[in-house]
């Protein structure tokens, strides 16, 4: 019997040396953490092309709490502030793509802040993107991004409509999201709202259902 103990202690005292200590438990997970997180960031921009507007906002923002973790923990580098920066723009435009109805906990509701929070989410994204474009002047999704924002806001769509015909007008436009922003501002009908629609549609390929509105249907 003290045999058999005394190889049960030996047993436990075996795995105790070979687990990992605290802070190198600690480790590991800061690092699975932050490639995790790379790697959702990158995740959320394909959302973004694909047209799932919602999946792209949980990811990227679940991406950029984690590097914000990180900077808190181990202090600034250019690589995660950069990564920062890329999670917070890709939140930006999925707030625009879901005009400022983001999703939100049980509690933020409890707490009515839905009350009025898509005209400040929009606000926040537009100012957001605004930043963007004008330190990437020469960055044509960067201004595509602008226009997006600024389409949604009605008190903006005559600047929205300069960004927006511009790209398109020079077939500049990066992707199908500029031109279902562009339907929002042109009149429908006219030449510049069928060609906009076709060109939606050819960009989004299969997404276009989720992309462009139907002819039938335009976005208001």
């Amino acid at each position: 019997m003290n045999r058999w103990i005394a190889g049960i202690v030996a047993g436990v005292l075996s795995l105790a040396l070979l687990a990992p200590t605290p802070t190198e438990a600690c480790v590991q997970i800061v690092e699975f953490t932050k490639k995790d997180a790379v790697w959702t960031v990158a995740r959320s921009e394909r959302m973004l092309i694909r047209g799932d507007a919602v999946g792209a906002y949980r990811a990227s923002r679940r991406a950029r709490h984690e590097f914000e973790r990180s900077v808190r923990e181990e202090g600034p580098s250019r690589q995660t502030e950069s990564l920062i920066a890329r999670a917070r723009r890709i939140t930006a435009v999925s707030v625009v793509r879901l005009d400022g109805w983001t999703p939100i906990t049980r509690r933020d509701a409890r707490r009515t802040i839905v009350r009025g929070r898509e005209v400040r989410s929009l606000a926040w994204a537009a100012g957001q993107l605004r930043t963007y474009a004008e330190e990437n002047p020469s960055d044509l999704r960067a201004r595509s991004f602008l226009g997006e924002a600024l389409a949604r806001i009605p008190a903006h769509h005559e600047e929205a409509r300069e960004i927006l015909l511009s790209l398109a007008d020079r077939d500049l436009m990066p992707d199908a999201h500029g031109y279902a922003a562009l339907l929002r501002v042109v009149a429908m009908g006219t030449t510049p709202w069928n060609d906009a629609l076709t060109r939606c549609e050819q960009m989004a390929a299969e997404n276009a259902s989720r992309i462009c509105p139907s002819s039938s249907s335009p976005r208001s």
